[in-house]
């Protein structure tokens, strides 16, 4: 029988704040250099990924396309 991965012995990638403001942009459909307004300009790039991914994850639940 195969075994399963040992996830205690990954390593977890870390990002740089570019790469998470990235993927903010990215799940937002902003343009790669648009400036975050509004709730966005006070997060930190953790936070942004996180929140955007967030709000992707429930406009799909809704079946709204942002």
């Amino acid at each position: 029988m195969e075994q399963g991965t040992d996830w205690s012995k990954k390593k977890a990638k870390t990002y740089t704040d570019e790469e998470l403001d990235a993927q903010a942009r990215n799940s937002l459909h902003m343009k790669p250099d648009e400036p975050f307004t509004g709730k966005w300009a006070n997060m930190t790039p953790a936070e942004r990924s996180a929140e955007a991914l967030h709000e992707c994850f429930v406009a799909l639940e809704k079946g709204i396309d942002l």
